[in-house]
């Protein structure tokens, strides 16, 4: 028997150490058929190194930690030892290339260490081999039990059986496969999109809406009439589109772009009509509709929050909210919440006079371990039961309790040099785009909406910077996923039993679990309440700081198509 597989049947740690323990006591031990003479014992010793193969054996069991369940009984440890003693005979015997029984070389163990209250004096010259193993059992079994400690570590069964389950539930998403498929119709950046009964509505930069069908990946319509970037899409409710146009189907539903042309339009989902048209005065970056109230909320770039009636178009309230443009809406109930470039985020209540009083302003929230949040410019938010969830630019997503003033930290990024843009939450998902600046390259994490676990990561490698996404669930419980950037994507998570690829376009990929983003959140680069002026204006041996001069660095790179970053 060869070195190799002894190690291989050698593989509990736990019986490692004892033979380490008794080591000594182990290399008196041979299967013989006869006992063994003082002289042998002197001759083999001498020409053999089988005590520093065995050490070294013990040394790589003990690295490889791998763990085989001994009995607790008596009966059970001496059968494992029978085991490995008579591996270790053989493997000596084979490594030796001597017939144990013969010939007189055979590898033996050294008398002159042997344990007198292990082993009787007349062991080793009197009885059989097998009254000679026996004894060295029983006498080992006797140390065992004296050696074994009164409170052994016992392990939680049921909460083992708990992480175990959570763990594999966690990871349910990421054993499944992942359709991929190109839209291809607009001619430059989509910045906003949205998905409504079978459709996909998209906004680009083109000045153009597109409407998609998602079963085909088909173009249907194009909607024309805005002359600047189109910033942002929503869908209204046919029960609130009737009030535009009492004709309006009830199958049909009320599309609004809004762009930084200064207007912001009404469509007809179906046909792809123009509604109406409304000036605002300023470039537009967000829109979001108030349903209680029927009315629009518009972030202007500027900074401005403005209430407009929908039928009559005319502005209910105004205020400078911000001191630059506006990110990102969301409504729940009677709050507004928003956000900002500055990294900023306000959250007010609509007035029974039609205005609004603001209830809440970011500007002194603190983490959970009491450090002052960097504000840094936000790209997205949503308003989730727990609180505020928010992406910027910064390695972690954030979700802030604003009655509290605190911020949760969950890690959304691999990379420290990277940022949050789109995030889409409904149907007990939430959907986080990630773009790493260093690679390039973007990609999506899915999270549960209650606990916000990481579940999953869609990757194709292929995907640069990822602006807008939205999703739905099939009846099949698959789950369909528009992304929008650079390239229009559809993302079809398949079911369990999910079919192959439509085409020969499309591409098939694996969703992937990271466990870098199932761990706790790290703070990002300066994320720390002992900040000060100071520390920001201090350069080493000439050389700015890596994220200033990589923050340059990338502005240039990106001068090309994020130019409009600025903008938005």
């Amino acid at each position: 028997m060869s070195e190799s597989n002894l190690q291989s049947q050698v593989s509990s740690s736990t019986l490692a150490r004892k033979f380490r323990k008794k080591l000594r006591q182990i290399e008196n031990l041979e299967r013989l058929n006869r006992p063994l003479t003082e002289e042998e014992f002197v001759k083999v010793n001498s020409k053999s190194s089988i005590r520093e193969q065995l050490k070294d054996i013990l040394e790589r069991l003990d690295k490889e930690s791998v763990t085989v369940p001994i009995a607790a009984s008596s009966s059970g440890l001496t059968e494992q030892r029978d085991f490995h003693q008579e591996t270790y005979i053989s493997a000596r015997s084979s490594d030796l290339g001597e017939n144990v029984s013969a010939t007189n070389e055979t590898a033996s163990w050294s008398s002159n260490i042997v344990s007198e209250d292990i082993l009787p004096t007349n062991s080793l010259t009197a009885g059989g081999a097998g009254d000679h193993i026996e004894t060295i059992n029983r006498a080992r079994q006797t140390q065992d039990v004296k050696t074994q400690p009164k409170t052994p570590s016992k392990v939680n069964p049921v909460k083992e059986k708990k992480e175990r389950k959570a763990e594999k539930g966690s990871r349910q998403m990421s054993k499944r496969l992942c359709r991929v498929t190109y839209l291809e119709g607009h001619s430059d950046i989509i910045t906003s999109l949205v998905i409504v009964k079978g459709k996909v509505v998209t906004a680009s930069r083109d000045t153009t809406l597109k409407s998609w069908d998602l079963t085909t990946g088909k173009e249907l319509q194009t909607f024309g009439g805005h002359t600047e970037t189109v910033t942002c899409v929503i869908s209204v409710d046919a029960s609130c589109s009737c009030l535009i146009d009492p004709q309006f189907s009830p199958d049909d539903n009320l599309i609004i772009s809004s762009s930084f042309d200064c207007t912001f339009k009404m469509w007809s989902l179906n046909t792809g009509q123009l509604l109406k048209s409304v000036y605002t005065f300023n470039p537009l970056t967000k829109i979001c509709f108030f349903l209680s109230g029927k009315q629009l909320i518009t972030g202007s770039d500027g900074g401005k929050l403005e209430l407009w009636n929908i039928v009559t178009g005319e502005n209910c309230f105004s205020t400078l909210a911000y001191e630059s443009s506006v990110t990102d809406f969301a409504v729940s109930n009677e709050m507004i919440y928003s956000s900002s470039a500055t990294g900023l985020i306000k959250v007010h209540q609509v007035r029974e006079d039609g205005g609004m009083a603001c209830l809440f302003e970011s500007d002194e929230v603190k983490t959970v371990e009491g450090k002052t949040l960097t504000p840094r410019h936000i790209r997205c938010m949503t308003k989730i039961p727990s609180g505020i969830l928010f992406g910027d630019d910064s390695k972690n997503l954030k979700l802030l309790d604003w009655k509290k003033g605190q911020v949760r930290k969950f890690p959304n990024h691999t990379s420290d040099f990277s940022s949050t843009d789109a995030v889409s939450c409904h149907e007990s998902y939430i959907l986080t785009s990630s773009y790493d600046l260093d690679e390039g390259l973007g990609y999506i994490n899915v999270r549960q909406e209650e606990s916000l676990t990481y579940e999953a990561t869609l990757d194709d490698r292929e995907t640069e910077r990822i602006t807008c996404l939205d999703f739905c669930l099939g009846p099949d419980g698959g789950v369909l996923i528009v992304s929008g950037g650079v390239d229009l994507k559809m993302w079809q998570i398949l079911p369990s039993s999910g079919s192959p690829a439509r085409s020969q376009d499309d591409l098939l990929i694996s969703l992937e679990f990271c466990q870098a983003l199932s761990i706790s959140a790290t703070d990002s680069d300066s994320e720390s309440d002992d900040e000060s002026d100071e520390n920001d204006e201090e350069v080493e041996d000439g050389v700015r700081g890596r994220a200033e001069v990589q923050g340059d660095e990338r502005s240039a790179q990106l001068g090309g198509i994020w130019s409009w970053c600025s903008v938005l």
